[in-house]
């Protein structure tokens, strides 16, 4: 088996240390505000909090559900 180097290759050595350390820079985000009235009746943040409703709740739901029918089954 080759050990593989991964050592910094020599031109990053020479490089300036405080340009490499420095965060990438994005082009700023720009919100665009529509100006059409949306037909959804349902909202994405109204879509977001029944997914967080059903997640929260699913587990529980099914651990009772799962309780009850092995409780039916071991005493009918």
């Amino acid at each position: 088996m080759q050990m593989i180097d991964l050592s910094p290759q020599p031109q990053d050595k020479a490089a300036d240390t405080g340009e490499l350390s420095a965060a990438p820079r994005h082009d700023p985000i720009e919100e665009v505000a529509s100006k059409r009235h949306h037909s959804w009746l349902l909202t994405y943040d109204a879509a977001e909090a029944g997914i967080q409703f059903l997640s929260r709740w699913a587990g529980p739901f099914v651990l009772v559900a799962t309780l009850g029918i092995v409780g039916w089954w071991l005493f009918s």
